[in-house]
């Protein structure tokens, strides 16, 4: 019987042969493929009607019966992803189980049995959220690509839907390992690609999955590798080629990410014309239209946005700034037409409207005109559509079908708009639903690395938080969020070490520091959009808000980058000295900024407006930075002189007025307190020293390390060195050296801050982590870093604290010198010197690690005074802990 015969009449019959059941079913499986491949739905509505037919035509013992029930359950799974019935899709996961238990675990259809089973309940996933359906649907495709044979003309689909599985499951979980899996196999299915066809979908499987890996890991060079491999299947799909449309809308949303990353100006240009031709290519009934047409709302909305700030990377400056300018007027003035924004509007209304209440795209949808209508108020200043964007936000963020990793951007978002708005009570309410999804956001049995990239969704709130409940007047409030979104793992790490907290831990974190037993002020510095202040709190004093009128985001974030570049300059030994001449200045002339806009308000503030007095003690800060002014060495802010000057400004430095110390939270510094004092004799006991130098590392040579060490156990004769110790060393003696000393290379992770480290040696076994550090418990004194940057997390965790430093007091010492930026390895043996000559007891007599706070400061003034116009060499050590 001939295909036509069976279009003529598809009834199924008890009593048709098995192989007629065959030839229905592989009719049902043709249908489907030509359906991939011209996008016609009636080709779905033949491939079900001819599966029903094979499926009742197949007797209970049909040998073919298996075969039948699979392709239905094929056919019905891609009618479900044209029409959205859920029944469909439920009778789909029923056929493909019953398929794949009638199929003897020999038989070599087997593969493709457990294949179409896994692709059905990976559909179920993304139509209910419901995790226990992708688990299930990874673990078959597994079994799958495990059992297949080599002459399985379909291991590459195989392979290609197991990285798509895995790559869902790592949006789902946040486990790295996940999405490291779906690249390699996307790179296997490409292999595998038995022609043109599967090549190209496969690649295009391969750019999304290197696309999240670049989510995870940051790595520009992933993310262009995804564009690439995108331009590659847009130019090798067919014009009439149904996916082609889908296929442009994913090279137009990877240039859009790569543009939000390097402000290229050529890939917004190369982006809206080909989102217009997928928008073209779409027909307004297709299911797929309403993401066509979001997406070139958005990327229309960025051009509109950041028009007048595109810097074109290929163009070279005519050295005439005006007619640069009219060249980028000329180039960019089409996207800075008012009628730009009307459109994307209209295209996101477009699309929220045609995307059903159930479908789980409805989320991205509400918030893709919410975005639009933010630029709306922007441009025209309109509270109406400032609300609605607010309101269509709120609901993003309550939609059951939003994932935790979609909800918390979106109340950040809205705490963000509505906080730079006026809408201070709107801020804090979705601030504090963020803290409630903190838990699920990043669960304990999540490996470190994977609970931190969760944690950086955080981004920017605790400014944020802390500036709406200002705005309310409520600073008691500010202090308590900024502790709440902010170095939640070490709260956790201090948590587990004491075990359940008392009433008094319970209590306003204000009110805990002020009745702390030390003296002493601390200042928390905290900016956002809207305003920048100094919160500061202090025994008697309560909570306090200082104003810093002089600082604004944009231009903090601006210091805080040009003192990077110019420590980087200064350390990078390939400059010429002129050039590192000048980058010095710019470090000063940054410190001087730090001091009108931020030191000088606060001592002011403080009473602290003439320097220290000769003889008299000395007034003691404690520093906590939020966000970008962690990047920023407060301690050292002043005016110091020009190449034409000799000395400081008398009294304009903070150096001259108080001793600082840092810490990451006010939960951080109580902790470290309250491990100081349950050791008692603590303050003059004789202690065992340990100092550890590594000259030679896989990092590179320090030859000072050596030299440091020497005139250290001149200066500590009791001291023991333990010289390019192994890891296993290294944390076996810390625990039983309340006073360790290293002086080596630390290396930053920036990615991965926990993975951050001291480098001891120059073999695999040389390193040990800050994850290894803080699991350590230990009743220590003193960690002296001298080590490079020890003292420097990942730029998007910087309200974490995890680096080498916090590390060191997490794993249990009181106080803990570190380095903000590379060190000159002489200078810091000089340093390191004069710190130790100043916790001795009459120059000579046991230490006293109580004064750790006051011999650092001593100690860098000194070196201040012999290079004032260097402050890359002295202004990096820092420390951190209490004042005692």
């Amino acid at each position: 019987m001939s295909g036509s015969e069976f279009e003529d009449d598809p009834r199924g019959r008890s009593d048709v042969p098995g192989v007629m059941v065959s030839v229905m079913a592989d009719f049902c499986a043709r249908q489907q493929e030509e359906y991939l491949r011209s996008g016609d739905p009636e080709r779905l509505i033949r491939a079900v009607r001819y599966g029903r037919a094979a499926v009742a035509a197949a007797a209970l013992d049909n040998p073919y019966r298996p075969h039948a029930l699979s392709n239905l359950g094929g056919a019905l799974a891609f009618l479900h992803q044209v029409n959205g019935d859920p029944a469909l899709l439920d009778e789909a996961v029923g056929l493909e189980r019953e398929a794949v238990r009638l199929t003897p675990t020999f038989a070599p259809e087997r593969a493709m049995r457990l294949y179409n089973l896994g692709t059905a309940l990976f559909r179920k996933h993304r139509s209910t959220r419901q995790i226990r359906f992708l688990e299930e649907a990874v673990t078959l495709l597994r079994e799958a690509v495990a059992i297949a044979p080599p002459a399985d003309g379909h291991r590459s689909s195989y392979f290609s839907d197991l990285g798509g599985g895995l790559r869902e499951l790592y949006l789902e979980t946040g486990r790295s390992a996940y999405i490291e899996e779906s690249v390699q196999a996307q790179r296997q299915a490409i292999a595998l690609a038995p022609d043109c066809w599967q090549r190209i979908r496969t690649t295009n499987n391969l750019a999304g999955a290197l696309e999240s890996l670049w989510m995870r890991t940051g790595r520009v060079e992933v993310l262009e590798d995804s564009v690439e491999l995108l331009r590659t299947v847009v130019a090798e799909t067919d014009p009439q080629d149904p996916a082609r449309a889908q296929r442009i809308i994913n090279l137009t949303l990877a240039l859009g990410r790569l543009h939000a990353r390097t402000d290229r100006l050529e890939l917004v240009e190369e982006a809206i014309p080909l989102a217009r031709e997928a928008l073209r290519l779409t027909p307004r009934h297709d299911s797929s239209y309403p993401r066509q047409a979001q997406d070139l709302a958005a990327l229309l909305v960025t051009a509109f946005q950041n028009a007048r700030h595109f810097t074109d990377s290929q163009a070279m400056s005519s050295g005439d700034p005006v007619r640069d300018a009219v060249r980028q007027l000329i180039r960019t003035g089409w996207m800075q037409d008012p009628a730009l924004l009307r459109e994307a509007e209209a295209l996101a209304r477009t699309a929220v409207d045609a995307t059903p209440a159930n479908d789980p795209s409805l989320p991205v949808r509400l918030s893709g005109l919410a975005v639009a209508l933010e630029a709306v108020h922007g441009m025209t200043g309109s509270g109406q559509a400032l609300d609605e964007a607010l309101r269509l936000f709120r609901t993003a963020a309550n939609h059951p079908l939003t994932h935790i990793t979609q909800r918390v951007p979106l109340l950040h978002r809205i705490a963000g708009t509505a906080g730079a708005t006026g809408r201070a009570t709107v801020a804090i309410a979705a601030v504090r639903d963020v803290l409630e999804l903190l838990e699920p956001l990043a669960p304990l049995d999540l490996d470190a690395p994977d609970r931190e990239h969760r944690l950086s969704l955080l981004g920017e709130l605790p400014g944020i938080a802390a500036a709406a409940a200002m705005e309310a007047g409520d600073p008691d409030l500010a202090l308590d969020l900024l502790e709440r979104t902010r170095g939640i793992t070490a709260r956790e790490f201090m948590a587990r070490r004491k075990g359940s907290g008392t009433a008094a831990d319970r209590a306003p974190i204000g009110h805990r520091i002020a009745e702390a037993p030390a003296d002493g002020t601390v200042v928390i510095l905290t900016g956002s959009t809207s305003r920048c202040d100094a919160l500061v709190v202090g025994a008697g004093r309560g909570v306090s808000v200082v104003p810093l009128p002089q600082v604004t985001y944009k231009k903090l974030i601006f210091q805080a980058r040009l003192f990077r570049m110019a420590w980087s300059a200064v350390a990078d030994r390939r400059v010429s000295p002129e050039g590192r001449d000048a980058a010095h200045q710019e470090m000063a002339d940054v410190l001087g900024w730090l001091w009108q806009a931020v030191a000088e308000p606060v001592l002011a503030h403080l009473g602290l407006t003439r320097p220290h007095r000769p003889g008299r003690p000395w007034s003691h800060v404690t520093w906590c930075p939020v966000g970008v002014f962690g990047l920023l060495p407060v301690h050292a802010a002043g005016r110091y002189p020009s190449p034409a000057d000799l000395s400081p400004a008398p009294g304009q430095t903070v150096l001259d007025h108080v001793v600082s110390s840092y810490t990451t939270t006010l939960t951080a510094l109580l902790h470290t307190r309250s491990r100081g004092l349950a050791e008692p004799g603590r303050e003059m006991r004789r202690r065992k020293i340990l100092i550890v130098p590594s000259p030679d590392t896989a990092v590179g040579a320090l030859p000072g390390a050596e030299d440091e060490a020497d005139e250290l156990t001149q200066l500590l004769p009791s001291a023991e060195v333990l010289r390019q110790p192994g890891r296993a060393e290294v944390l076996r003696v810390l625990p039983d050296a309340p006073i360790v000393h290293f002086a080596c290379h630390a290396v930053t992770h920036p990615v991965d801050p926990s993975q951050s480290h001291l480098e001891l040696g120059d073999g695999d076994e040389s390193s040990v982590s800050v994850s290894e550090i803080r699991d350590l418990d230990v009743r220590g004194s003193l960690a002296y870093l001298s080590a490079c940057q020890a003292s420097v997390g990942a730029d998007h965790l910087l309200d974490e604290g995890i680096h080498v430093a916090g590390a060191f007091q997490l794993a249990g010492y009181r106080h803990v010198i570190g380095t903000l930026w590379p060190i000159d390895d002489r200078v810091a043996g000089k340093v390191a010197a004069a710190f130790y000559q100043g916790l001795l007891v009459g120059g000579t007599g046991p230490i006293d690690v109580g004064r750790s706070a006051l011999s650092l400061h001593r100690a860098t003034r000194r070196m201040r005074d012999s290079y004032p116009r260097m402050p890359f060499l002295w202004a990096a050590f820092a420390h951190w802990g209490p004042e005692d």
